[in-house]
């Protein structure tokens, strides 16, 4: 509880010092005549696709868990996708997401070893499914990009090694487990003498080994792998598409629905590795630095307000309250 206090409250004070400079960029009264003037019938196909998102990620779930033998009620892998989408945000590079999941599926007989399982298909395919059309984005607006500050390329650069290191370490550890576990040893072996730099590769250590366990799941069940990538491509699409349905909502009809996409999926591509919670700040920047290049100057901040307001932050407060309510249902039920 103490833990999930002070995430909490890194996430609040994180989105303050976001709202600050980005208020500093935007003029408030492009925010109000943006939202004042947004067509409701719009903003609630962006939410939709936010619901399809979380839908594809309990769909995975479900079937994951079917195949190792278990009958989840679709309810509860709901609630297991709002958990992870909501400790994600709360958290550092998305730190806290599966660990909560996997509590949340043990409450309900999951073993943490099954779970974690079904977790790691789900997230070797999101990486895939990421990096793929992030590169897409990148390349289909590569025209575009020639306009772009050198600073925010520099930024974009960092990210994508990182995503593209963060997909090569997760091939390497279920593909090729064996290399994995050899490197990790020995690296361990040459930071046994540097105590903080050893924890962490603890840590890191670790995590390949869970990702190897899922080695043999994707060699014997193709079709479950193939259809957990296309339904994480789903979901994907349907969170980067959320851009979209907020400009038609402000009126904006000369940005195609796939150059919005590819504008999202670069973003989020770039900056998805940056360890802030949610990508706050960076996620923020992002948006502006590549729909700037699509949309009206004078429209820019009332579309990166919505579309992070849609995508992000109402979804957070949401699954938020989703959870604060299971958690009371539960004290109530064990305190009768």
């Amino acid at each position: 509880m103490k833990k999930a206090l002070r995430d909490g409250a890194i996430f609040l004070g994180i989105t303050a010092l976001v709202w600050f400079v980005v208020l500093r960029q935007v003029s408030p009264a492009e925010i109000r005549a943006a939202a004042a003037g947004a067509d409701g019938r719009w903003l609630a196909v962006a939410v939709g696709a936010m619901a399809l998102y979380f839908f594809c990620e309990a769909w995975n779930t479900r079937r994951g868990l079917r195949h190792l033998g278990y009958q989840p009620r679709f309810v509860h892998c709901l609630q297991y996708s709002a958990t992870g989408f909501f400790f994600s945000s709360v958290t550092p590079s998305c730190t806290g997401g599966q660990p909560m999941q996997l509590c949340a599926m043990h409450r309900h007989g999951v073993s943490p070893a099954h779970g974690g399982l079904v977790l790691l298909l789900e997230l070797c395919c999101w990486q895939a499914v990421g990096a793929g059309l992030g590169v897409f984005g990148l390349v289909y607006l590569r025209h575009h990009l020639a306009n772009v500050t050198p600073g925010v390329k520099l930024l974009a650069l960092i990210g994508i090694i990182l995503n593209l290191l963060a997909l090569s370490v997760i091939t390497a550890a279920v593909v090729r487990p064996g290399w994995a576990m050899a490197l990790g040893a020995k690296v361990a072996k040459k930071l046994e003498h540097r105590p903080r730099a050893a924890k962490v590769w603890g840590a890191t250590q670790h995590q390949l080994e869970q990702y190897a366990l899922s080695a043999p799941m994707l060699r014997r069940e193709p079709k479950l792998v193939a259809l957990t990538f296309f339904t994480t491509a789903l979901q994907l699409l349907a969170l980067y598409s959320v851009p979209y349905w907020v400009f038609r909502a402000m009126g904006l009809t000369g940005v195609a629905l796939a150059s919005a996409i590819a504008a999202q999926a670069a973003v989020n591509f770039s900056v998805g590795a940056m360890p802030l919670p949610g990508s706050m700040g960076v996620g923020e920047g992002g948006f502006l630095a590549m729909f700037r290049l699509l949309l009206p100057a004078q429209l820019l901040g009332g579309a990166m307000v919505l579309s992070r307001g849609v995508s992000l932050y109402l979804c957070v407060i949401v699954t938020g309250l989703i959870l604060l309510v299971l958690q009371l249902i539960r004290r109530c039920r064990t305190a009768a």
